[in-house]
């Protein structure tokens, strides 16, 4: 009887151990002691038009003109920061570093980088421009009555300017009368494409291959009765016994042109129509003799042309 109830006792002890589970407790893994960070700087990039700036810790810098050209001068503005110093580079190499914001682009050209900073990556800033093409000028002209085959034109020469050192194409426009003339694109304008009393200016456009400058007008000219011009030169020498020369003249108004000598010899005339000078020298006497020529034009304008001629040593020796 004893035996059987220490054995109850023993089963009801492994009984109730069976039916609770025992819990264990485990502790996380211990991570890295957390380590001490600084704050971060912001940065803010900007790209607007031709102006790239960035900026570190809130600085913000500009750059006037934004689309600068050749000989232009640069002004940096600066917020977020005072009394720093400004340093201007042109294609990353230090060309000004000092207290003024200014930089004016001497010697610097078309595509050119340039950059200005200020401060340092913890709280400053850069921008930075590109220079762009500046564009050709025209800057004055001259007219003036050149010959050209004979006969007189009007020829403008322009005088132009490129800051970037290119090439200057140039059109031409006329204008008679305020009327363009079409036909004439060239820098000279014939004689037969316009009559005393006209007014004549030109446009000249420049263009250097990137861009086309201002047109450039010149002042309204006049066109006043013009007087005509002697173009042929006397034979410097000569050996027949009778002296020729054939006069030749132009007019920018008339082609009617009157021919007469003004001061001759005996016996020397001129063809007043067509100006063909005749000499017999069978009976002249060696030694030099003064010649003037005029040619007139219907409005009575006159040209001259005077010179000295040698019948001893049968040349001209002198000539005005």
């Amino acid at each position: 009887m004893k035996h059987l109830l220490a054995l109850c006792v023993i089963l009801a002890f492994l009984l109730s151990g069976c039916g609770e589970e025992k819990k264990e407790q485990v502790s996380a893994p211990k991570g890295p002691d957390p380590v001490k960070q600084t704050p971060s700087v912001s940065v803010e990039s900007q790209l607007e038009g031709n102006l790239q700036t960035a900026s570190y810790g809130g600085v913000k810098l500009t750059i006037k003109p934004e689309n600068p050209v050749a000989a232009d001068c640069l002004e940096a503005s600066v917020k977020g920061l005072s009394d720093t110093t400004f340093v201007w580079e042109v294609n990353g190499i230090n060309v000004q570093q000092d207290k003024n914001n200014r930089y004016c682009l001497e010697g610097s050209g078309r595509d050119d980088v340039v950059t200005v900073r200020v401060g340092d990556t913890a709280r400053g800033a850069t921008a930075s421009v590109t220079v762009g093409n500046s564009l050709p000028r025209v800057l004055d002209t001259t007219l003036e009555f050149v010959a050209d085959g004979g006969a007189y034109v009007i020829e403008i020469t322009p005088q132009t300017e490129d800051a970037d050192a290119d090439y200057v194409a140039l059109s031409y426009q006329w204008l008679i009368n305020g009327q363009v003339n079409e036909e004439y694109t060239e820098n000279r304008l014939p004689s037969n494409a316009y009559q005393a009393g006209d007014n004549i200016q030109v446009k000249v456009t420049p263009e250097d291959g990137y861009g086309k400058g201002r047109t450039y007008q010149t002042r309204s000219l006049e066109m006043l009765s013009a007087a005509p011009v002697i173009t042929s030169q006397p034979p410097k020498s000569f050996e027949a016994m009778e002296y020729t020369y054939q006069v030749e003249a132009t007019d920018v108004d008339s082609s009617e042109l009157t021919f007469t000598l003004e001061d001759a010899p005996d016996g020397m005339t001129i063809d007043a129509a067509t100006g063909m000078i005749t000499w017999p020298l069978a009976e002249v006497s060696a030694g030099e003799y003064q010649i003037k020529i005029i040619v007139t034009d219907p409005e009575g304008s006159t040209g001259g042309q005077k010179y000295t001629l040698n019948l001893e040593k049968r040349r001209v020796v002198t000539q005005e």
